[in-house]
């Protein structure tokens, strides 16, 4: 039984994925197809332009059988954690045998040398060196790799070859039995914010959704007319989120806070704690916070992933805790027939638990309990990020907390 994996976002699904998707199964021929996807907020640290469910209804409507929730502890990462996170729980499963991905480029095995280019004995010191020169992580990586292969930085600066060279380092370091299936990912690339074509950047979708004034109808021609469909009747239930709703909740919260929790939240580092309070005050938006305390060495990204971390009460020691185990469970958001045959399988084979009813492993009442497991406290974090995607939204009737504990995952026949 050939089982293929695929790691998405779906931001929302498009006619890019669509076309990932098939050629995906066209080469792999697989008997079912397991997704690992990101949760209420992406890898930029950026809220999700639908809630998970909604997103995973998307997937199997166009083809995926099961959708598991990579947890908020991998996803709002770096490429890095949240390749390593997502490559884990597939492993985990025990039966997926092909994962595949994207990259603007289709050389595998340039992108697998970068992906063991630690191993080479020149490239720490090289590294440490342009990082002292004041260079950003992704500039230092991208200088030192392309100076010892001998090619642009520009290769490793693009967005999807980044995660592609992340999931194969993470297939190496955890001695992963599952193959890689590298796909080029063409036409529409990841930050365009123009449509000229029947596929576009998800990038480009969400922009002109939220500035077009025909809104989802210029869109149409580049999404599955399911997702279109999942989206109309979203849109008519105003459940478009906005970082911009939270930002009194989290002004409020970072001026009731020390510098010392600042220090605490990952991503700080190297007195940018001392930046983000003295920008607390003067700041009356999220956006002008973020304007406050940014700067060349810190990406908007990285910022972003900071203040959601903070917002949710994420600790650096928690994240260091849980780099160690990997994903303690797979959580399923979503899944058809043949989906329910692998989960089947799935329970069967897997390393962790199986959860398809949270209740089951924690309820609201265990937020007052000292004593939580590493599940528990994993598993958590998801549920305080879904109350926090759906108080982001217009709609004050939407602000319900705890619907982690409400929601069964969605199956569709």
């Amino acid at each position: 039984m050939s089982i293929l994996g695929i790691i998405a976002e779906y931001n929302p699904f498009h006619n890019g994925h669509q076309f990932h998707l098939n050629i995906s199964k066209e080469k792999v021929q697989p008997s079912g197809i397991i997704c690992v996807m990101s949760g209420n907020f992406t890898q930029r640290g950026e809220i999700a332009l639908l809630d998970k469910w909604s997103r995973a209804e998307m997937a199997i409507k166009c083809g995926v059988d099961l959708v598991i929730e990579l947890p908020f502890v991998f996803t709002a990462r770096s490429a890095e954690s949240f390749a390593s996170g997502a490559i884990r729980l597939l492993d985990a499963l025990k039966i997926v045998n092909t994962v595949s991905f994207g990259a603007e480029i289709s050389n595998y095995n340039l992108l697998n040398s970068i992906a063991l280019i630690s191993e080479n004995t020149d490239f720490l010191p090289l590294f440490k060196k342009h990082l002292k020169f004041g260079k950003s992580y992704p500039q230092a990586l991208a200088t030192s790799i392309s100076s010892l292969l001998n090619i642009s930085p520009e290769i490793i600066s693009k967005p999807n070859n980044i995660l592609a060279i992340e999931y194969l380092k993470a297939i190496h370091q955890y001695n992963s039995a599952i193959q890689p299936l590298l796909i080029e990912r063409s036409i529409a690339q990841h930050n365009d914010t123009s449509i000229a074509d029947v596929i576009a950047s998800a990038s480009a979708i969400r922009h002109q959704i939220f500035t077009n004034p025909q809104g989802l109808s210029a869109v149409k021609n580049c999404i599955p007319i399911s997702t279109y469909n999942v989206m109309m009747n979203r849109l008519q239930e105003n459940l478009l989120p906005s970082l911009d709703n939270l930002s009194i909740p989290l002004l409020a919260k970072l001026r009731n806070t020390t510098i010392l929790n600042l220090q605490e939240t990952p991503g700080v580092a190297e007195g940018l704690e001392h930046k983000i309070f003295n920008a607390m005050n003067i700041s009356t938006s999220y956006e002008s916070l973020l304007e406050n305390i940014k700067s060349k060495r810190y990406p908007n990204s990285r910022l972003q992933r900071i203040l959601l971390h903070f917002l949710i009460g994420t600790k650096k020691n928690s994240l260091h805790s849980f780099d160690k185990s990997g994903p303690l469970y797979a959580r399923v958001l979503g899944f058809n027939q043949t989906g329910r045959t692998l989960l089947k399988k799935v329970k069967q084979h897997s390393d962790i638990p199986i959860i398809t009813k949270v209740s089951k492993h924690i309820t609201s009442k265990d937020k007052n309990n000292s004593n939580l497991t590493d599940l528990q406290k994993m598993l958590l974090l998801d549920i305080y990020a879904t109350d926090l995607f759906f108080l982001s939204l217009p709609d004050s009737k939407k602000h319900i907390g705890g619907l982690d504990f409400l929601n069964s995952p969605i199956f569709l026949i």
